[in-house]
């Protein structure tokens, strides 16, 4: 994304033409204001606290609680406690003294009313079933006043008629509605009745009392905690942020706005926001209670099937590093991409084994998926990112392919140079998070291809012919070998993008986009396409199929066969694999999963050897009678499964197939599956940007939180790619 100033051109356009309607709107209702004050008087007396102009969207048809047009149940009640404007409460009709602590919930931009109703003061949401007022009675209000509360105090009261409900609703108004809005009503209500107010309603005082409220309760502020810690985890922040001058000034003007009441002072604020030892403490014991949760689940999930970690290389504040990630399919067969530590990499291989015999000692499976290629423990396997193999290939080809006409290395430092001019001029800005390198080397697959393309559709606007600055950058380029040069890179861009994401499994996918690429580039497709390409290009493609061949032995194994397999879709290996090679995978799979069996076959023997023979009849008995069982159909499992067809929406996601079908049908190959389909086929990139700020620890421990809240608050992972600070 990136912002352009002819984008706010055109938008200060429209803004002008919308300001002269607003204008005219504005001028109607200034007439139409100074003719009705006494409508003023009669939305005071709506607790809802809605305007005219919401009670004129309210069409009084509520939605059934099914509906599939309504929100989250969560997102109403955020929006009602943020007052970010979308839901309103409005005043609901009714017999019971409960309807004038709650109101019913609004969709302001639709007009129709939802099936939940909340408390005026502390915004606690209730489904309204229909079949009573109890759960609303039982409402205990921390803020305001309860049913309960108030109906004791209405008892002790011989007026319990509009005046006070009058008083009631116009302190609920006065929480909803601005400083002028609210003077201007109780002049409204002075005038008409200059006598004393008789004694509002029990839960008026509450409500006003809430209002005024100048300082915080312990529970506040640990929410308040949590939530910064919540905050420094997911945007990789130092606690030391919350102590600034800005930040205070920030929270002094939402929670003004949020209560929409009279300024809180300093002091109050202060209060609310923790200390840096304060948050250190909480971030320490947060990280220590997410990592043993971390090694109880993987250590439980390792030994059963497997698991697969992740390395990826980063440079934080000169110091060479090594983020570690664990990546499991749970038992909820959410997939999970979880930070365990950020090492030295000094020696990976040394931290990889104390990861391994820290969290994962006694796993019966591990896959290290690296950034280059390390020799391992024996028992281990691994397996080289499929990006970094993908820019080995560019690297490769484009090097053998420069030479002074086609000089690849100073056209990109002339590209890098125009888009550094263009935001310098604010005409155009690239804010796409993209690192220069990877893994030590240019990025041609992602930051290359980014680059290329933002520069060429920038110069292709006219506007730019009157910066001579900028145009005696763009003069000297060769344009056309520009144009070659991104047209090269597109496949290997896209197939990027594919294992880039982190939120869905794709390591099944990685052998048949390998040779989908040698495919794109071999002389067998279109030719009116290739007859069209400059030589340079057609040169690039030919030595890019060969050189894809070349190495499609060491960066393809027999797990990507496995993965592949395991989607239904493809199970047969058609094409992408030779006759030799089906056979070694099917063989390695029937291996595999005898291992499953053998240990389930264990795990049963140790459990009949340890329970009491009383009344249980004996050992050999049961043996006997299950070696006369047709195990033949169990231990070629596999054999089913590819004589297996299975409808089109099933097979759609092969994660869901395992979870559901392939689990019911095939349970020794639905366990291979969650180990197999858990390895990423990527080392997923954490940017270095920003000031950096962090110790190594904290860092450690502020992505160890980061991920845990990503896989909780979406049941699985998450396709953000958080930059890190650096220097």
């Amino acid at each position: 994304m990136r912002t352009s100033r002819l984008q706010e051109l055109s938008s200060m356009v429209l803004a002008k033409s919308y300001d002269g309607l607003l204008s005219d709107d504005a001028g109607n209702s200034s007439s139409f204001d100074s003719q009705s004050g006494s409508t003023r008087h009669q939305i005071s007396t709506d607790s809802s606290g809605s305007t005219s102009s919401t009670s004129s969207r309210d069409t009084g048809v509520t939605l059934p609680l099914n509906s599939q047009l309504m929100p989250p149940k969560s997102v109403i009640q955020d929006d009602i406690r943020m007052k970010l404007g979308r839901f309103e409460l409005v005043k609901k009709k009714g017999r019971s003294e409960v309807w004038n602590l709650f109101g019913q919930v609004l969709d302001t931009t639709t007009g129709v009313r939802l099936p939940y109703v909340a408390c005026y003061a502390c915004k606690v949401l209730y489904t309204d079933t229909g079949g009573g007022t109890g759960n609303m009675t039982r409402h205990r209000c921390p803020i305001g006043s309860s049913y309960k509360d108030s109906s004791m105090s209405s008892s002790t009261e011989t007026n319990a008629d509009l005046t006070s409900q009058l008083s009631f609703e116009a302190g609920i108004l006065g929480n909803q509605m601005s400083p002028e809005t609210s003077s201007n009503t109780q002049n409204v209500r002075d005038k008409e009745s200059p006598a004393p107010q008789p004694q509002a309603h029990a839960s008026l005082t509450a409500q006003s009392s809430f209002e005024t409220a100048q300082s915080f309760s312990e529970l506040d502020r640990r929410l308040f905690c949590t939530a910064a810690v919540k905050c420094c985890a997911l945007d990789l922040l130092p606690p030391s942020i919350f102590q600034g001058e800005g930040f205070r000034s920030l929270i002094e003007t939402a929670v003004s706005i949020g209560r929409r009441s009279r300024y809180i002072d300093r002091h109050s604020i202060t209060s609310l926001i923790p200390d840096g030892s304060t948050l250190q403490q909480v971030i320490e014991s947060s990280s220590l209670t997410a990592m043993t949760e971390l090694k109880a689940e993987i250590g439980c999930i390792g030994r059963a099937m497997g698991i697969s970690l992740s390395t990826e290389s980063l440079v934080y504040r000169g110091e060479q590093l090594v983020v570690i990630s664990a990546n499991y399919v749970a038992n909820d067969w959410k997939l999970k991409r979880r930070v365990i530590s950020v090492e030295s990499n000094h020696n990976a291989v040394s931290s990889v084994q104390h990861v391994v015999k820290e969290f994962v000692s006694g796993i019966s499976r591990l896959m290290v998926v690296t950034d280059q290629a390390v020799q391992l423990l024996d028992n281990t396997l691994s397996t080289i990112c499929i990006l970094s193999s993908l820019n080995n290939v560019v690297h490769s080809v484009i090097s053998d392919s420069s030479d002074e006409t086609h000089d690849v290395g100073s056209t990109i430092l002339s590209c890098q140079r125009i888009a550094g001019t263009l935001e310098k001029l604010g005409l155009e800005r690239w804010v796409e998070n993209v690192d220069e390198t990877h893994c030590g080397r240019l990025d041609y697959v992602v930051y290359v291809y980014e680059l290329l393309k933002f520069v060429r559709e920038c110069v292709q606007h006219s506007s730019i012919s009157q910066y001579p600055e900028l145009m005696s950058l763009i003069r000297p380029v060769d344009w056309l070998l520009v144009d070659d040069l991104r047209k090269y890179l597109e496949p290997f861009h896209v197939m990027a993008t594919i294992f880039s994401r982190r939120d869905c499994a794709n390591f099944h996918k990685v052998l048949p986009e390998w040779f989908a690429l040698i495919h794109e580039f071999s002389s067998d497709g279109d030719e009116t396409g290739i007859k069209s390409e400059s030589v340079w290009l057609s040169k690039l493609r030919r030595s890019t199929e060969a050189t894809l061949k070349s190495v499609t032995n060491s960066t393809i194994n027999v797990e990507h066969r496995i993965a592949t397999v395991l989607n239904p879709r493809l199970k047969h290996l058609p094409v992408i694999c030779t006759d030799l090679q089906r056979m070694e995978t099917y063989s390695k799979i029937r291996s595999m999963i005898g291992v499953l069996d053998a240990r389930s076959a264990m795990k049963t023997e140790e459990h009949l050897s340890s329970e009491t023979m009383e009344g249980e009849p004996p050992r050999k008995r049961i043996s006997f009678l299950t070696s006369l069982e047709d195990r033949a159909m169990i231990q070629d499992e596999l054999e089913c499964y590819l004589r297996s067809q299975f409808p089109a929406a099933q097979t759609k996601d092969v994660l869901h197939f395992w979870s559901s079908l392939g689990q019911t049908q095939f349970p020794l190959l639905s366990q291979l599956a969650k180990f197999i389909l858990s390895i990423p086929a990527a080392c997923y990139h954490l940017s270095g940007r920003g000031p950096a700020t962090l110790s190594v620890e904290l860092l450690s421990s502020l992505l160890l939180l980061r991920s845990s809240y990503l896989n909780t608050s979406q049941g699985g992972s998450s396709n953000t790619n958080k930059s890190v600070p650096e220097n």
